[in-house]
């Protein structure tokens, strides 16, 4: 995520979005195609950084063009993340329980990567005249006009303060996002004495709880409260509720208020 984060852009530049796409796809091929066999462990770190990078390609090119087509298609797409986030853990917990081995999993995702490969080739084939043929004319030539200064946008952003807090403010949540979706796993076997034959149906919950929040309360928050007064409200609900994860001494509780968070 890092390195595309860094170099993504440039990326885009040299080969357009469709094959910035296809790349990304191919990447959560290979990373499945890896993790299926089980392999050794530094196997797996390199499959997990080819599924970062293919995760940040695809994420960073369709954050970048959903949001023009109108507020509630970003919301709908994170809303889809949230299903795959959700289905994921119950799938892997029936599996074990089942006595599958782990890296069985991985047919299943390396079957939705595929998939994912075919219909990203054929939706997205003609994307970069698509997206220049909603420039009008007068856009054009401020662009021809402006080409030189475009090339150093990167280097802009990078002056820019709100830049910088911007970012912040994405490090903090997408970590302790993650971070809440895999930890309350441990804290729920750890410190609530939960079973392991069925803790992970709580991770399932609490992506559950991310699904469900993009897609009924992206769009009425925006038309009401605004993006700014939204994301200060989120954050104050989001840290009562992880307070409450951790206070109140009851697996099911931490379960229900790690969703709700």
């Amino acid at each position: 995520y890092i390195l595309i984060g860094l170099i993504g852009h440039h990326i885009d530049i040299k080969i357009g979005k469709w094959k910035s796409l296809m790349v990304g796809a191919i990447c959560h091929v290979g990373m499945s195609a890896i993790m299926i066999t089980g392999t050794k462990f530094p196997a797996i770190i390199l499959a997990m950084f080819l599924g970062g990078v293919g995760a940040a390609l695809n994420l960073g090119n369709f954050n970048t063009f959903l949001p023009s087509l109108g507020t509630k298609y970003p919301g709908i797409y994170h809303g889809c993340y949230g299903i795959g986030a959700c289905a994921g853990p119950l799938f892997a917990t029936l599996m074990t329980n089942n006595g599958i081995q782990w890296n069985y999993f991985y047919y299943v995702v390396l079957g939705l990567t595929l998939f994912n490969l075919a219909f990203l080739t054929l939706a997205f084939k003609d994307i970069d005249i698509d997206i220049e043929n909603y420039t009008t004319e007068s856009d054009k030539d401020e662009d021809t006009s402006n080409q030189d200064q475009k090339h150093h946008d990167f280097k802009a952003a990078l002056k820019d303060f709100r830049t910088w807090i911007g970012c912040a403010f994405i490090f903090f949540y997408q970590g302790s996002e993650v971070s809440m979706g895999g930890w309350v796993v441990t804290f729920i076997l750890n410190y609530r004495k939960g079973n392991p034959t069925s803790v992970g149906y709580v991770s399932s919950g609490f992506w559950a709880g991310v699904t469900i929040g993009r897609f009924l309360l992206t769009s009425p928050l925006i038309k009401y409260c605004g993006n700014k007064r939204s994301v200060i409200v989120l954050i104050g609900v989001i840290m009562a509720f992880d307070i409450l994860t951790w206070l109140v001494p009851e697996k099911i509780a931490a379960g229900l208020f790690a969703s709700l968070a």
